[in-house]
């Protein structure tokens, strides 16, 4: 009897557990990519979380997306989360990024510190920051530390009728505090031809990355730490920005 029952249990299981010819798919699994910076700016006095979130390299809509705890809205169709406001990141702060996907519960996390305050201490020429294009020496510029800063970089942008000339970006070589400018950077682009006008110097502190963010409004360096994202999946970071200061580039006497 007993061997009986133990052959009507195998059949259940062979046969009965499962219908005939169906195959059991595994769950299915998902690619993402998570790009985002925290920001503090000294120009505006705000502070600043931007978030981009892709699924399958498709922009991801329905994200839930927080920095300590600071819960960002999305601004648009580009999987952009989005966050501004007064002292949100204070200086030398660990910043916490969590991602989260309801439909599947993948969870995203990263930390980052917000570097310490800094600024630019000297800029050449000096006051009044003329520069006669084409002389020597080239502009430069130095400044201060800032505590927790994993490296700095700048980026140098034109205004106004120079707005379409090819500015200038670089990270600072060896974490050096101070970088010369190329006089490429006040040409029209695609030429040789220069552009008098104003240019507007950016210097950022950056810890473990730095990554473009919605509206930014310099140019990121190549070579920036890239991945540092849990499992690869993308690239998180914090930055502080410096006062800027301005180079006015003439090509006269």
């Amino acid at each position: 009897m007993k061997y009986l029952l133990v052959l009507f249990g195998i059949f259940v299981l062979v046969f009965g557990g499962c219908e005939k010819g169906k195959k059991i798919t595994p769950p299915e699994e998902h690619t993402y990519q998570v790009e985002g910076v925290v920001v503090r700016d000294l120009n505006s006095g705000m502070d600043i979380a931007s978030v981009s979130v892709e699924k399958d390299s498709i922009p991801f809509l329905e994200a839930q997306v927080k920095v300590n705890g600071h819960k960002l809205g999305r601004i648009d169709a580009t999987g952009t989360y989005y966050l501004m406001g007064p002292n949100l990141f204070p200086p030398l702060s660990p910043c916490s990024l969590f991602v989260f996907s309801e439909p599947d519960s993948y969870t995203v996390q990263a930390v980052a510190v917000m570097p310490g305050d800094f600024g630019i201490t000297s800029l050449y020429p000096s006051p009044p920051q003329t520069y006669r294009y084409g002389t020597t020496p080239i502009p430069h510029t130095e400044w201060s530390i800032s505590d927790s800063a994993r490296g700095y970089f700048i980026s140098v942008v034109g205004v106004g009728e120079a707005d379409s000339a090819k500015g200038f970006t670089q990270i600072s070589p060896h974490n050096e505090r101070s970088i010369s400018i190329i006089k490429e950077t006040f040409q029209k682009k695609g030429t040789t031809e220069p552009l008098p006008g104003p240019y507007v110097v950016w210097v950022v502190a950056y810890n473990r990355s730095f990554v473009g963010y919605y509206d930014i409004p310099f140019q990121l360096p190549a070579g920036l730490p890239e991945g540092n994202v849990e499992k690869g999946q993308g690239t998180f970071g914090a930055g502080v920005i410096a006062v800027t200061d301005t180079i006015w580039v003439t090509t006269g006497e």
